[in-house]
């Protein structure tokens, strides 16, 4: 276990996580009890953002032309309370009802910073970039999208579209609660689309929804457990959803089980092949 402590002239909070490989566990997070707040309003208002374009640039070019590299905003203002180091999901629920007030207080401070962020990103190498994601709708209603997320997308979008850049968030969960409010949305793409069977979306449906967002996949991570042959044949079926498949990028964007990737990666490419055949391309 890491225990990290955040000391500050206002009070101290500290963090508890297990590493675990690839990723860490989380068993404590800052907000702890109702004194924690001023904590964590002094953190947030006292981070300093500046540009780092250099490693960018160093790193695209040691990768070569078979890489495009992407940026990130990090995470929508209240996401940043529910998925990020502040509190758990479960807290912030609990506060979202008990001390909304304290909530929407970090909440305005961290819009405020996030808007530093934004000409950052908008000028640097990176051609796109994400702006949070991994939205619960068992947590966050159409009504909470369109007033705390809806806004933000916009405002950044409005400012990466001046410099020719793309931006796009990370939908993995069920997304049919909130796929209309999303496709108010300014964004270009919608990152980690997971369709059926593991959400309440198909293919076919988020076509339907988002006509004019480039739709960039996760295939099923369900599915990897399947055949070779399931997995060749689920990946032409999935693509028969939709009429054209310009616009849809296949990806892969959770860990696929170790003794599958290869397989599953390479059965995914033959189904690609299997799906662009039916199409006769005309000069």
């Amino acid at each position: 276990m890491i225990r990290t402590y955040y000391e500050t002239p206002v009070g101290t909070v500290s963090t508890l996580k297990e590493p675990a490989g690839f990723t860490s566990w989380y068993h404590e997070l800052m907000l702890n009890s109702p004194d924690d707040y001023k904590v964590l309003r002094f953190i947030i208002k006292d981070a300093v953002y500046q540009e780092n374009y250099s490693e960018f640039l160093q790193a695209q070019e040691a990768y070569g032309e078979g890489c495009i590299f992407r940026a990130s905003f990090g995470l929508e203002p209240l996401q940043a309370l529910i998925s990020g180091p502040y509190m758990k999901m479960e807290t912030f629920c609990i506060e979202w009802m008990e001390r909304r007030d304290e909530i929407l207080a970090l909440y305005d401070l961290i819009v405020q910073k996030q808007r530093e962020i934004y000409p950052l990103v908008a000028a640097s190498p990176a051609l796109f970039a994400n702006y949070g994601g991994n939205i619960v709708p068992e947590i966050i209603s159409p009504k909470l999208y369109r007033e705390y997320y809806l806004p933000h997308y916009n405002e950044a979008a409005e400012i990466m579209h001046k410099h020719g850049k793309l931006i796009g968030s990370h939908y993995d969960d069920d997304c049919g609660t909130l796929a209309e409010a999303i496709a108010e949305s300014d964004l270009d793409y919608i990152e980690a689309f997971t369709p059926a069977p593991d959400t309440d979306m198909t293919l076919g449906d988020a076509r339907k929804a988002w006509p004019n967002k480039v739709l960039w996949l996760n295939f099923p991570s369900s599915q990897h457990l399947r055949s070779d042959d399931d997995v060749e044949r689920i990946t032409v079926e999935l693509l028969d959803q939709i009429d054209d498949p310009s616009g849809v990028i296949m990806g892969i964007t959770e860990d696929i089980p170790e003794h599958r990737w290869y397989h599953s990666c390479r059965a995914i490419m033959n189904g690609l092949d299997r799906h662009a055949s039916k199409f006769v391309i005309k000069k």
